[in-house]
């Protein structure tokens, strides 16, 4: 097998190699000549929805949409897709908005990394994307040979390309490392690494360099933990020693939950004391910061001074205390003020939102009646301009709102275009913004449900409204 030129394009295909690179199978004959077996009615063909991404859990690992939801995570845009467990699916199938689906992991991983913003999973170059789309083609034709075959085929072949670079293409990981990374089985748990190591030269250090760093990488880590947890709830073994403690009677498990990256939240407002719905929701984000070896923080929602106290706050920490809670940080919003303002503004420059005057009664009328505020279609120069008013503290500024621009026809509610910022931010817009400040991974909030109360509203009109799509616009 020749060996690629450092930087350059992947050694030639071998044989052919469609939909996920799986090898055609025959049906074997029976022997004898005796009776025909009885015919069977076929399996009914599983239908995917729009942007969902079936997978089939009784499918070892390596068979499942593994580099497609890694391109899902890596890009920032996993959660633009529905995964959902099917066990009549014999390939990984999505389907489209158009009714159409694709199929085989590799493929779907193109559509996704095609369709997310600027990422570096598919550069914008158009030679350095030729070289990408060769690496593809190559680990795709590497799927027909045997597991040690391709083990040493890539190992080699990566040996001779990472003498001087990190990455197979550019300065950072894209499509051509998760897809060779997947060739020899995606191992990203201890077990998976165990098994290939074996058939690893010894003269290939880079390419072991390279595997031990791919491995570690979050969103591979993350992707493994999806494909895992699809159904079944297994969980994934990273590192050695590292298993987690069962779970406790009645929990579920965190989707995506990686070891040492879970952060989780605490939002209690100043203004009275703790209930017992406070307790639980703390000591629900509490349990899952302790068993995911991540963080707990306890940010003070101290925006409205009308009705906040010291005593309250007082109060609030000694009670957590007396629950055996102890946050690894707290923090307070109105230390985030600027950051908030700032998220305001670049989603009224990116036409996100708009600003209304229209009196919250009739709003609240034309909301449940779909009707759309004549405000809607103003510009982003003028709804900056009378964002500034409002932020100026004026009576005629006092008036204004911003809404966020997502849809009015929506049979969810929440959608139709919500009150993000008065005169202070909204329990919403804090929501989002400080989840994306502080790094939330996983929070509790009928925000969520809601959001995932209409999956096709989610999916095609309001990215722009979760805590990693606001990471992506800054």
């Amino acid at each position: 097998m020749k060996l690629a030129a450092a930087g350059g394009a992947p050694p030639p295909a071998v044989g052919g190699g469609g939909g996920n690179g799986a090898t055609p199978t025959v049906a074997p004959v029976a022997a004898g000549g005796g009776a025909k077996a009885p015919v069977l009615p076929p399996a009914r063909a599983p239908t995917a929805g729009s942007m969902q991404i079936l997978i089939n859990p009784n499918q070892p690992i390596k068979d499942r949409p593994i580099v497609a939801l890694a391109a899902g995570v890596y890009s920032n845009t996993i959660l633009d897709y529905e995964i959902k467990a099917d066990h009549r699916c014999r390939q990984a199938t999505m389907g489209l908005p158009d009714g159409g689906a694709i199929v085989g992991d590799f493929a779907i991983a193109r559509y996704i990394a095609r369709a997310a913003p600027a990422s570096s999973l598919l550069p914008q170059d158009p030679s350095h994307l030729a070289v990408v789309d060769a690496w593809v083609d190559y680990a795709q034709s590497l799927m027909l040979l045997e597991e040690q075959q391709r083990v040493q085929a890539v190992a080699m072949t990566l040996t001779k390309v990472l003498q001087k670079q990190t990455y197979v293409v550019g300065t950072s990981m894209s499509l051509a490392d998760i897809t060779l990374f997947a060739v020899i089985g995606f191992p990203a748990e201890v077990e998976g690494l165990a098994a290939i190591e074996q058939h690893i030269p010894i003269e290939a250090t880079a390419a072991l360099r390279w595997i031990e760093m791919m491995r570690c990488s979050p969103a591979i880590r993350e992707a493994t933990q999806l494909a895992l947890g699809v159904a079944n709830g297994t969980e994934a073994v990273f590192d050695e020693g590292a298993d987690m403690d069962p779970l406790v009677s009645g929990m579920n498990l965190l989707e995506g939950g990686i070891v040492g990256n879970v952060t989780t939240r605490f939002p209690p407002e100043p203004s009275g004391y703790l209930h017992i719905g406070h307790s639980k929701a703390v000591l629900l984000n509490d349990y899952y910061a302790r068993r995911y070896k991540g963080r707990l923080i306890v940010r003070f929602d101290d925006t409205n001074p009308s009705k906040e106290k010291e005593e309250y706050e007082q109060s609030i920490v000694e009670d957590l205390a007396a629950l055996g809670v102890k946050p690894d940080m707290v923090s307070y919003t109105s230390d985030y003020f600027g950051a908030i303002y700032n998220f305001a503004l670049v989603m009224i420059n990116n036409g996100m939102a708009y600003m209304d005057d229209t009196p919250q009664e009739q709003m609240k009328i034309e909301r449940a009646d779909r009707t759309e505020s004549p405000r809607r279609t103003q510009s982003p120069v003028e709804a900056k301009e009378f964002f500034l008013k409002m932020c100026s503290g004026s009576e005629e500024g006092a008036a204004w709102c911003l809404r966020a621009k997502i849809d009015m026809k929506s049979d969810n509610g929440t959608m139709r275009d919500p009150v993000l910022f008065r005169s202070v931010p909204s329990l919403l817009f804090l929501l989002l913004s400080m989840s994306s400040t502080l790094r939330f991974t996983h929070f509790e909030y009928l925000l969520t449900i809601a959001l995932r109360a209409d999956k096709t509203q989610h999916l095609t009109t309001v990215p722009a409204l979760t805590s990693k799509h606001i990471l992506r616009m800054t």
